[in-house]
């Protein structure tokens, strides 16, 4: 198994359009997370000033409100910088010919789209099991 991380398997030879390439992809990783970020912070603004305004009215939902929001920033906050970080060294990387620095974008790349694979997965196991649960209790007469 050594032998096979010390050999480059690929043998990638890096041309100009290979380095435009590579730094055109960057960018866009650049831009989608910045856009990103800023979204998140609309959202949290808009999160907060909703929850004040229905505080008025003492409902109980603004403790998950509040816990809903800190999930979601954290895990928006962990792909988004995730993605900044992979766009950063590759970028280096591709800049300098440091291959160590193109391999932990890559890898940083990698875990991002491993991080959103693991996201969506649950998103979709949550779904389906409220699913069944509507349907039983449809079936049953409601709640």
């Amino acid at each position: 198994m050594d032998m096979l991380q010390n050999n480059n398997l690929l043998d990638l030879q890096v041309t100009e359009e290979t380095k435009t390439s590579f730094n055109g992809l960057a960018q866009w990783m650049n831009i989608y997370a910045i856009i990103s970020l800023i979204s998140l912070v609309v959202s949290v603004i808009t999160t907060v000033m909703t929850v004040s305004r229905f505080s008025r009215y003492e409902t109980s939902g603004s403790g998950s409100s509040f816990f809903g929001l800190a999930i979601t920033t954290g895990i928006s906050l962990l792909m988004n910088l995730t993605l900044l970080a992979a766009a950063k060294n590759i970028k280096g990387g591709i800049a300098g010919t440091d291959q160590g620095l193109f391999n932990l974008g890559i890898r940083k790349f990698n875990s991002y789209f491993l991080i959103y694979g693991i996201i969506t997965i649950i998103v979709m196991v949550i779904v389906f099991l409220v699913t069944i649960i509507l349907v039983f209790a449809q079936s049953r007469g409601g709640f």
